[in-house]
């Protein structure tokens, strides 16, 4: 009888995909080195980001790395630049969830494709002063 897996436990395939991702692999690269679909790769990807609650591909390998999924010498870091790395990935997490909320409370959603010329100037306006704000309130200013 096969195991029950916890939320953030990974199958020894979704570590394989995650780690190769993790090395900058694109699908169809990760998908030829395993022998298997494209497909099965995003499939896998997505099952990772669902078990690591990632909100993207980048996200769950961030997550994987600072949970121990992925050794630093795996993908050919030190634990110096994991840190950069893991500092980097969750500013830009925090800014892309910042213009989210930003854009749900100037436009009134965050579907980007659907907004117009002057929502695009009211949001680029909105969301300029929110990170200036921000960055004042963090540098103690």
């Amino acid at each position: 009888m096969a195991r029950t897996l916890t939320p953030c436990e990974l199958t020894n395939r979704q570590l394989q995909v995650i780690r190769l991702k993790a090395k900058g692999a694109a699908i169809k690269e990760i998908a030829y080195k395993l022998d298997i679909s494209a497909r099965t790769v995003e499939e896998h990807i997505y099952e990772v980001m669902r078990r690591l609650e990632a909100k993207n591909s980048t996200h769950a390998v961030a997550l994987a790395i600072s949970q121990g999924h992925i050794e630093s010498e795996t993908i050919g870091m030190t634990p110096e630049q994991v840190s950069d790395y893991l500092n980097e990935q969750t500013e830009k997490f925090q800014l892309h969830v910042l213009k989210d909320l930003v854009a749900r409370q100037v436009i009134g959603h965050s579907d980007y494709e659907q907004f117009s010329r002057e929502d695009w100037d009211n949001f680029n306006n909105r969301f300029g002063v929110v990170v200036a704000d921000t960055k004042k309130r963090v540098n103690g200013g």
